[in-house]
């Protein structure tokens, strides 16, 4: 039998007027996402550091010539 009230992790944000929100995924799926969150933020990071750099000059920098 299926519980009727899937559990609800409070999630401390201190944007929001009260400070928290809930939502319903148990602590250890939150936990994971705000993993995933870093993870792909430290990524982003890295590539900005790359492309933003002005190191690529065109998206087609490898290209040897024009596309036919």
């Amino acid at each position: 039998m299926q519980d009727s009230n899937p559990p609800k992790t409070a999630i401390v944000d201190t944007r929001v007027p009260l400070g928290y929100v809930y939502v319903d995924l148990p602590v250890d799926e939150v936990l994971e996402a705000c993993r995933m969150y870093i993870n792909n933020k430290k990524f982003d990071n890295a590539l900005d550091a790359v492309y933003d750099g002005g190191h690529i000059e065109s998206w087609d920098y490898w290209s040897q010539g024009d596309v036919k």
